[in-house]
């Protein structure tokens, strides 16, 4: 599944080119795509964590579907996503899911 790289903030953009992760970025898209049922948005920005100042990358899903299959979405979510990536490149992106 190509994904449209659009779908990420010119911030998240240069973040992840400054580090080297685009294609992660991209990863993470696909992943939440395949995992989560029925999305009704998806982003990616460029966050700064409150507690420790550091800059990362935050994927946004809204799924419009019971909370239920969003834990089941998540569960498999995080197993691909470990798989399919180092612990490097994982440092740098943080999931956030929210039922619509």
């Amino acid at each position: 599944m190509k994904v449209d790289k659009s779908i990420l903030s010119a911030e998240a953009t240069s973040f992840c080119q400054q580090h080297g992760v685009e294609p992660v970025a991209l990863r993470a898209v696909e992943l939440a795509r395949k995992c989560f049922p029925s999305i009704r948005d998806i982003e990616i920005q460029l966050e700064t964590n409150p507690e420790t100042e550091e800059e990362g990358i935050v994927l946004k899903v809204v799924s419009h579907s019971d909370i239920e299959k969003v834990t089941e979405a998540y569960r498999l979510y995080v197993k691909d996503w470990v798989r399919s990536t180092t612990w490097q490149q994982r440092s740098f992106f943080r999931l956030s899911y929210t039922l619509a």
